[in-house]
């Protein structure tokens, strides 16, 4: 369960409670959860050794993956002291030896082909110099290492309704003052393009998402600091979630980008 491990470092009983038995709230991280983990299931990674998170965050992916891949070697890069912390705290809880946390930046890392897998998940909207970034990436991967990369897709141009432009605010909110996005997100030619300038070679690039993913997420953001709503609809948001797993990603309506590329 994405984020459970989250209840290690708790004071409070009932967030620990919580934390054990729903994992996290954010209806935007358990959709990226349930993508970044079905498109792991199409790679091998029994035959790596070494993976770099770049940009980490609360490390929630990574502490799935040393769960699964004991013998995977996972280097997380954080420029979030705070964030590092708090991911220390918890590896120090576990049992967990295949995990490192390092502050770092993306725009300078030092990284000399070094790893054979490296995954980023909802970081370059973040960094006005993702070619930067990537360039880095690709120095810091081994030949022959697959590089995936997941990021928000661009949306399509909405109606004027009322809805959709409350929904847009909402938006807007998010992107820019929560979470410091530096672009909404980006279409599947530009990232293409940023990749191959890189000098990544692009193995696949598809959209991913759905309506009724996309419908959680609106509904989500919508309730903003509601936290009365949010106890009684969650629980409904966390189903369409579930079930966004089993649906088919939506081509045009698709909220995101993953791309995998190799060295």
């Amino acid at each position: 369960m994405y984020g459970k491990e989250q209840a290690l470092v708790q004071t409070i009983f009932l967030k620990k409670l919580y934390y054990r038995l729903i994992g996290t709230a954010h209806i935007g991280e358990r959709r990226r959860f349930h993508t970044f983990s079905k498109a792991l299931d199409q790679i091998d990674l029994s035959k790596y050794n070494r993976a770099l998170n770049a940009g980490s965050g609360n490390g929630g992916h990574s502490f799935y993956l040393a769960g699964k891949y004991p013998h995977l070697k996972i280097t997380n890069a954080e420029i979030d002291e705070r964030k590092i912390a708090n991911c220390r705290r918890i590896l120090e809880k576990t049992k967990l030896s295949n995990l490192e946390f390092v502050r770092a930046d993306l725009l300078a890392l030092k990284f000399d082909q070094e790893f054979d897998f490296i995954f980023t998940v909802h970081v370059l909207e973040h960094i006005e110099e993702d070619e930067t970034v990537l360039a880095n990436l690709f120095q810091a991967l081994k030949p022959g290492g697959k590089l995936l990369v997941y990021v928000p897709a661009v949306k399509k141009k909405d109606s004027n309704s009322l809805l959709n432009r409350r929904l847009a605010q909402e938006r807007r909110k998010i992107f820019e003052e929560d979470f410091g996005h530096v672009r909404e997100g980006y279409r599947k030619e530009d990232l293409e393009e940023k990749l191959n300038k890189a000098g990544f070679k692009v193995c696949g690039l598809r959209r991913e998402g759905s309506r009724i993913g996309q419908l959680a997420s609106d509904i989500g953001a919508l309730l903003g600091e509601n936290y009365l709503l949010k106890a009684l609809i969650y629980p409904f948001l966390f189903f369409l979630v579930w079930l966004e797993k089993y649906l088919s990603p939506s081509e045009k309506n698709g909220s995101d980008w993953i791309a995998l590329a190799g060295r």
